[in-house]
């Protein structure tokens, strides 16, 4: 999803943490 992808840039550490709750 785009917008994980946005996150993970904006901050890697919480940007992975939202991004794997997007990607459940």
């Amino acid at each position: 999803a785009p917008v994980g992808f946005e996150i993970l840039t904006t901050d890697t550490k919480e940007g992975r943490k939202r991004l794997r709750q997007a990607a459940t």
